[in-house]
């Protein structure tokens, strides 16, 4: 009796290194998103958002890994919609990206699309993982009011002077420890020096909740 060729599944299915991978992606993207909102001046990280979250499936983008944070400037709320290249790249995944953030604004969210660019755009990044990690380094009370006063008297002011206040050796840590804390900001899209320019972090205005918040640019 002749041998039957099976038939050969056609479906390939990713091993598990490629959805290691993939994860370790996902999770890099949504660190660097919130290290990035972490940095930039008056913004901070509200948590998750259920709403967009679940509207994200419905809208058929349940497979496409998108990190969807929450996200307060002062006291406006907004969501950031960040997806990987390959969901820009297809036409379908993006009409339904569109469709995501058409049905979140209808239902009351102001939503701003990210692209991997914009995230991975250097050295905003690298500055934001370096304030990130001085975020959990201790400044007393004494120390912020000293650091305030003097940018309060000095607007303009090198990060290497205003170290110089500090008695510690980690001066410069502690000043980016501020940074994260929001008390003071400085220019993320210049890489950090001694030289770079910091100050009292401004009252953010509404206004600037857009598709270019902060330099965080959609790609529409």
């Amino acid at each position: 009796m002749p041998d039957v060729a099976r038939p050969q599944n056609t479906t390939t299915l990713p091993s598990a290194a490629a959805r290691r991978r993939r994860a370790e992606d996902l999770l890099d993207r949504a660190t660097d998103l919130r290290r990035l909102a972490a940095a930039f001046p008056g913004m901070r990280v509200a948590g998750h958002d259920p709403l967009v979250e679940n509207l994200e499936r419905v809208c058929g983008l349940g497979h496409a890994g998108l990190t969807i944070l929450r996200v307060r400037l002062r006291q406006t709320e907004f969501t950031v919609i960040a997806a990987g290249r390959k969901t820009w790249c297809r036409s379908e995944d993006k009409e339904r990206l569109h469709l995501l953030k058409r049905t979140a604004e209808h239902a009351g969210r102001r939503i701003l699309l990210v692209p991997p660019k914009s995230i991975a755009r250097q050295p905003r990044l690298d500055n934001s993982r370096w304030i990130a990690s001085c975020s959990g380094i201790r400044v007393t009370s004494t120390e912020r009011s000293t650091v305030v006063t003097h940018l309060y008297s000095a607007p303009q002011t090198s990060l290497a002077e205003v170290a110089s206040r500090l008695r510690r050796r980690d001066a410069a840590s502690a000043i980016l420890s501020l940074v994260a804390a929001g008390d003071i900001e400085l220019d993320l899209n210049r890489p950090i020096t001694p030289a770079t320019v910091v100050k009292l972090a401004r009252r953010a205005d509404p206004a600037r909740v857009s598709n270019t918040t902060n330099g965080l640019k959609a790609d529409y």
